[in-house]
């Protein structure tokens, strides 16, 4: 894990109130222009069961240019708050939940996308499996929220709006198709880490540690860094555990010129089939689109280019 180099990003705002407590969990989430998404994430953040003193909240900004960092500086959240920033070099988003574990204080590190609402049980589901073992990869769920859901979701005001159910929304498992995994499972144990996706994951700070943090390599292009953690993570012991009551609901927004652009995800697909040639054959399933199944080492290279 390469060391935050603090030329590059600033410490914003961190709520001092629970500076003499040692938070029992960290939760990480990069951002990248996603203002108001982020704000909804981390005011349901504030609703949890688990003690606001025993959890701290890690913001890792990839170089917003919407207003992300005026809009943190005004929030009065209850839980410990901390606000990293990094110029923005295309997206780097290894290199942000990097910072983020290298400044965390809990022992447990769940990670969230900066787009998602947080349901009132979440930490302490988290933290619950955590207690039960320790060499878990815990993967949460997510249901996706229709254009127009997440107002009717969430009603700041009344503060219980997380407990709505909305019927109809679709699940989905790491955003990975079911006969994806399916496969997995029956290939073999360390398969699994390809469907750990970061957008609800939790793991002990130790074992991130283990294996020097994300692999900064596929930053500058989208994707791939979360699979490469979590079968790095396989492949050092851990179990991937499904937490089916563990769910967040991504909120709906349009795709405009300052979202995060997902060019050059095909390449860190075949980054990391590069980095692992034992994973080439599960190439042609599910997810994959960079046309690399029975291809060698060689000619994946030469695709690269």
């Amino acid at each position: 894990m390469q060391k935050e180099n603090k030329e590059y990003f600033r410490l914003g705002y961190d709520n001092q109130k629970y500076m003499s407590v040692v938070p029992d969990v960290s939760i990480i989430t990069p951002t990248y222009n996603r203002k108001q998404n982020l704000q909804n994430m981390l005011i349901s953040l504030s609703q949890q069961t688990y003690p606001v003193d025993k959890f701290e909240v890690i913001v890792v900004d990839d170089g917003s240019y919407d207003g992300t960092d005026e809009m943190v500086s005004h929030l009065s959240l209850p839980y410990r708050f901390k606000y990293f920033w990094q110029e923005d070099r295309g997206s780097r988003r290894a290199r942000a939940r990097n910072i983020g574990i290298n400044n965390a204080r809990g022992k447990i590190i769940i990670f969230l996308d900066s787009d998602v609402l947080c349901t009132y049980r979440l930490v302490e589901d988290h933290a619950e499996m955590h207690r039960k073992c320790d060499n878990y990869i815990v993967m949460g769920l997510q249901k996706c929220l229709a254009e127009g859901q997440g107002k009717s979701l969430y009603e700041l005001r009344n503060g219980v709006a997380t407990k709505i159910r909305i019927p109809g929304l679709k699940m989905l498992k790491a955003i990975v198709h079911y006969h994806y995994l399916k496969l997995l499972e029956k290939q073999g144990q360390a398969s699994l880490g390809l469907t750990v996706c970061t957008m609800n994951a939790s793991v002990h700070k130790k074992h991130l540690i283990d294996i020097n943090g994300f692999d900064e390599d596929f930053d500058g292009r989208y994707g791939c860094e979360d699979m490469d953690l979590g079968y790095r993570l396989r492949l050092n012991g851990l179990d991937v555990c499904w937490l089916r009551k563990a769910i967040v609901y991504h909120q709906y927004h349009p795709v405009t010129e300052q979202s995060p652009s997902y060019d050059g995800t095909h390449i860190n697909e075949l980054i990391l089939f590069l980095k692992h040639p034992e994973m080439l054959q599960f190439s042609k399933i599910g997810i994959w689109k960079n046309g690399c199944y029975g291809k060698t080492v060689d000619q994946i290279k030469k695709m690269i280019g």
